[in-house]
């Protein structure tokens, strides 16, 4: 604009002020619809930048639509023609439903705190700059978790099992529908403000070590006390089960935060309006808390800023001090004070012990159901170590910027895991010896020592899958001072790439699977001790044979892993 057609001083200060974005209009945008829009408009950008994001979005789709048609084929399949059912029918369905909805919700939650976490571009922090008000933009976050995919498969589930409370008449359908609205919004509630709990009330590094190594323990338990409580009992004491005690039960957990909503169909049935408005009322309360708890949260994050990291202080370099005077002993001391350090990799030294002992609790003297763990329980381990980069992080440039050769960094991360699955698999075998006592026996001696070497045999294949898996399939992982944290595409390929890492070890293990099928079928089982060389010698081909292609291709793609890093660095923040 030139000096003629620049409005006098007076003129500028009283022409009105136009938006950045253009909008003239004097209305501001609603900031929650504007977060809600944003949520899918990133899930789309992340489906255009990434083909894998697609697979993973339409296999969730394809298994939400399979949910919610399952539970409307069931619900209509169940109820038939509308019949009227009689009082025991109507106790036994009360029962299923307030107790299988309240673990539900339970499990929805410990899930979520453990495996999907809090989405790294849909969190508080990314909006901390905008000067968004605490309780808008935590209603924003909240409506974009109902919107989601989880809440709404659940929604429409809830929706078509309304169909079976057809019998009980209009009230109790009406009461199954609102049951459904409610019933979702404390289940997410109840989620959210649990993630944004425990992000803020443990604020060490030992203290969220401790809580997410807890959470784990407690979702594995959860998932097998079903397992536990079957294979523990008899088909008489299931026959002897006491049904108005499970409806007891029942009306303790109706009156219990998760029970709440989900009594409203049997409320309105029974016509107990009292009880049906004030469960409706408490159950608003519970969620208005759960809001309340979660804009505390924002609100002390806001005012306190991230925790401040501890200093260790070290008498010596530690591992360094102990391991080979060369590039791979670095590699290898790093990963070792990083195994010792990282919560996200901690249960990998505590799950096999924990299923062991499950086992030992299902076994019913049965040994073999104990030894058995040992063939698996390797490939188990070493699901982290098939991501081992992206848990490295940037921490992976210093090599780049080195020169280390891929074959060093192989062997390097290798020669750690030997020494620890040698000493695991060791004791191990001694708790399951003192559990069984198969140590009294020769033959039980026999056993252990064989399941111990073929378990171990196929612990080397996994880490040679590993080694190899892991320079190709790389996903996100969350940061580690915020282990409850997920970054965007972390759920998606974490249901999906560990199971290239697991189908390949079972492929490389099965020349020792032939010959125990052989040896089985041949009647010369007893020969069984022959599986251990078998099994040694597979695993260590298939290990060395996963270090050198893991090593060829790091050095091929060593500066394409780094930019990958960087991406997944980026949205870590």
């Amino acid at each position: 604009m030139s000096a003629a057609q620049t409005p006098p001083m007076g003129e500028r200060k009283n022409m009105p002020a136009v938006p950045a974005n253009g909008d003239t209009t004097g209305k501001r945008p609603n900031v929650i619809a504007t977060m809600v829009r944003l949520r899918w408009s990133l899930m789309f950008a992340a489906m255009r930048k990434s083909p894998w994001q697609i697979v993973g979005y339409v296999l969730a789709l394809v298994m939400a639509l399979g949910i919610v048609a399952g539970a409307g084929i069931a619900a209509f399949m169940l109820t038939g023609g509308a019949i009227e059912w009689n009082d025991e029918a109507f106790d036994v369905l009360r029962v299923v439903m307030v107790n299988a909805g309240t673990v539900g919700i339970i499990f929805a939650a410990l899930i979520q705190l453990l495996l999907i976490g809090e989405s790294s571009t849909m969190s508080a922090q990314k909006f901390s700059l905008f000067g968004i008000e605490d309780r808008t933009l935590t209603a924003g976050l909240y409506l974009s978790a109902f919107t989601g995919l989880p809440a709404t498969c659940a929604f429409l589930s809830l929706l078509f099992a309304s169909r079976l409370y057809v019998g009980y008449g209009t009230g109790a359908v009406l009461g199954g529908v609102l049951s459904a609205v409610l019933t979702v919004m404390v289940a997410m509630c109840f989620s959210k403000a649990a993630l944004s709990l425990a992000s803020q009330l443990t604020r060490t590094e030992r203290g969220k070590n401790t809580l997410y190594i807890l959470v784990t323990l407690l979702v594995v338990v959860a998932a097998q006390l079903p397992n536990i409580y079957v294979n523990t009992h008899t088909e008489e004491d299931f026959s002897a089960i006491d049904v108005n005690g499970l409806v007891r039960l029942t009306d303790v957990v109706g009156w219990l935060p998760f029970g709440w909503s989900l009594e409203l169909p049997f409320d309105a049935a029974r016509g107990n309006a009292t009880a049906f408005i004030a469960r409706v009322a408490l159950a608003l309360v519970f969620c208005a808390l759960c809001f309340a708890a979660s804009v505390w949260c924002i609100r002390r994050e806001r005012l306190q800023g991230e925790p401040q990291s501890s200093v260790r202080k070290e008498r010596s370099i530690g591992a360094f001090n102990w391991m080979p005077d060369s590039a791979s002993g670095a590699i290898s001391a790093r990963l070792f004070i990083s195994l010792r350090r990282d919560p996200r990799q901690a249960m990998q030294y505590v799950l096999p012990v924990l299923f062991i002992v499950i086992f030992a609790l299902q076994s019913h003297g049965e040994s073999m159901v104990v030894w058995q763990c040992f063939l698996w329980m390797g490939l188990m381990m070493l699901i982290g170590e098939s991501n081992g980069i992206a848990y490295d992080g940037r921490a992976y440039a210093m090599e780049q910027i080195a020169g280390v050769p891929g074959r060093v960094d192989r062997w390097g991360r290798t020669r750690v895991y030997l020494a620890y699955l040698a000493i695991f698999y060791v004791l191990c075998a001694l708790l399951t010896y003192a559990l069984t006592g198969d140590w009294r026996t020769p033959a039980g001696v026999m056993r252990g020592i064989t399941c111990t070497v073929v378990g171990f045999g196929v612990a080397l294949i996994s880490l040679g899958s590993a080694e190899f898996f892991s320079t190709l399939l790389m996903y996100p992982v969350p940061s580690i001072r915020k282990p409850f944290s997920s970054p965007q595409g972390r759920a998606m390929a974490q249901g999906l790439f560990p199971f290239a890492f697991m189908l390949a070890t079972c492929v490389m293990a099965l020349p020792t699977g032939i010959v125990a099928i052989v040896l089985a079928a041949t009647d010369h089982w007893g020969m069984n001790w022959v599986l251990m060389p078998v099994s040694f010698a597979n695993g260590v081909l298939f290990l060395w044979l996963g270090v050198w292609l893991g090593g060829k291709i790091l050095d091929a793609r060593g500066l394409k892993v780094l930019a990958t890093l960087d991406n997944f660095a980026s949205l870590q923040q």
